[in-house]
């Protein structure tokens, strides 16, 4: 027979032990909340990046004045988009998306700065058929351009030849409305490790060229913008190539700068005189994911007052 503190001891033991158990379904309820939210923040962040970062188009949409540009020129529309990479993570129905996107904004001018496909030997036919006709159906009233970038090789630049695109390769264009005053176009080939300059200023060079004209240059690479302004003045520069960083932390540097968009990869800088953007582009290459630098394509209103 158990004495009274037998008993007691036996007493406070169950409830110790009872307090315990508790203690410790606590503890396992709070660690198995921890790890399903862990889980599901997990696959959050995969889904983001891997889809929505992905696909989901953002239009930058900005006015643009400057006193230079010729008034018969006030109120022009110009889209410019990059880095296509097709059909990396940018595909068909995207590209429909894409296309009624831009056209539907009814663009005077549209300028494409590079890397129309992803792996040649991986594209299909087919699948050049579809940005062929993609290209085609973009309705531009003054014109479509475009540069090339490094992984642009012949078959791409007759793509896009055959989309009525006007491929500038160290060359230029003027560029009328109503037949008065123009503005100059200038592309650089930056797949060359430094662009034949002379070349593509070669409108500077004839007896009755306007050393003073509105120019707007397209090019691939971010970088290529500092030899660029040790050479030549210009209004506005388009280029593509860093993707804004691809996978990123806002107001933090990218994780990893690609070459030739090491010191420029940003959206916009302003470089003296001479406004600078750079384009998302919309595929990616590298890896399949965007992280704070989601497919992008640029809508400017260029207003001379």
């Amino acid at each position: 027979m158990n004495t009274r503190e037998a008993r007691f001891k036996e007493k406070q033991d169950s409830i110790i032990q009872k307090e315990k158990s508790e203690k410790r379904k606590k503890v396992a309820k709070a660690l198995l909340f921890f790890f399903l939210i862990l889980f599901f923040l997990f696959a959050l962040v995969i889904t983001y990046i891997t889809t929505i970062g992905t696909t989901s188009l953002i239009i930058h949409e900005e006015k643009l004045t400057n006193t230079r540009l010729p008034s018969t020129f006030h109120g022009l529309k110009v889209i410019v988009f990059s880095d296509l990479h097709y059909p990396s993570t940018f595909l068909k129905k995207n590209l429909d998306d894409l296309k009624e996107t831009i056209n539907i904004r009814k663009p005077d001018l549209i300028f494409f700065t590079g890397d129309l496909l992803t792996d040649e030997k991986k594209v299909t036919q087919k699948q050049k058929q579809t940005i062929q006709q993609f290209l085609t159906e973009l309705d531009a009233n003054l014109g479509k351009y475009a540069v090339l970038g490094e992984t642009d090789t012949e078959e791409a630049k007759e793509l896009l030849e055959l989309a009525q695109f006007h491929v500038l390769e160290d060359s230029y264009d003027l560029i009328y409305e109503k037949e008065t005053s123009p503005i100059l176009l200038i592309g650089l080939d930056t797949r060359q490790k430094v662009p034949d300059f002379n070349q593509a200023f070669a409108y500077f060079q004839q007896n009755n060229a306007n050393q003073d004209i509105f120019t707007i240059a397209l090019f691939h690479h971010p970088d290529t913008i500092t030899a660029l302004l040790d050479s030549i003045k210009v209004d506005y520069a388009f280029a593509g190539h860093s993707h804004n960083g691809q996978v990123r932390i806002p107001s933090l540097p990218p994780f990893e700068k690609r070459e030739k968009a090491e010191v420029y990869y940003d959206q916009h800088y302003e470089i003296g005189s001479t406004n600078f953007y750079i384009s998302s582009g919309l595929g990616t290459s590298i890896s399949p994911y965007r992280f704070f630098a989601r497919p992008s394509i640029f809508f400017f209103r260029f207003t001379s007052s």
